[in-house]
């Protein structure tokens, strides 16, 4: 033991507790300026990494539900488009201007095709209309049709207690080569 005892005291503890508070100080120095700029920076583009990851899953949250609005509007654009090509020009005008006038009615007088590739189908139609501002929304509806439409003068025109009765005749003109603008 005695040799012990003499190896300790041999020790210069002053000297050594210093270099051991230097090397303490320097490995805090050196995290201090090395390591934590290094997880500051980590932990701002992790910061960055997660914001943009969010607002991509919001995008992508409202782009699905803006494409799914799309998917369906184009379904239903389609299945219009179908019952529209398998409605009657009649009831097509009917369901156009029924809005307008009260006592509607639509009747196909003929249809014929002609040597051209067309065809002509020839209605009446009469209604009651509140003033004769919807008569002329009536022609702008009717030309809206995606068909070569002719109307043929005179439009009857009575007044008849505070409304006006109108009959008039329409020639729709359809090319089975060019199809129709549908709506």
């Amino acid at each position: 033991m005695n040799n012990f005892t003499e190896s300790l005291r041999e020790i210069d503890w002053i000297r050594n507790t210093l270099w051991f508070l230097f090397y303490v100080v320097g490995v805090a120095l050196l995290f201090l300026g090395w390591v934590l700029p290094a997880l500051d920076d980590f932990r701002r583009a992790n910061i960055e990494y997660r914001k943009s990851e969010f607002l991509y899953n919001e995008t992508k949250k409202d782009y699905d539900a803006i494409d799914k609005e799309l998917r369906d509007f184009k379904e239903l654009n389609a299945a219009t488009l179908e019952a529209l090509a398998q409605t009657s020009d009649a009831q097509v005008l009917q369901n156009i201007l029924a809005g307008f006038f009260q006592d509607l009615k639509v009747s196909e007088l003929s249809r014929e095709k002609r040597q051209i590739g067309f065809e002509v189908a020839r209605f009446v139609i009469e209604g009651r209309a509140a003033n004769s501002s919807l008569l002329h929304r009536f022609m702008d509806e009717v030309s809206k049709m995606g068909r070569v439409v002719k109307v043929d003068f005179p439009v009857l025109l009575k007044s008849e207690s505070n409304t006006l009765f109108f009959r008039a005749h329409l020639e729709l003109y359809k090319s089975e080569s060019i199809p129709a603008i549908k709506q």
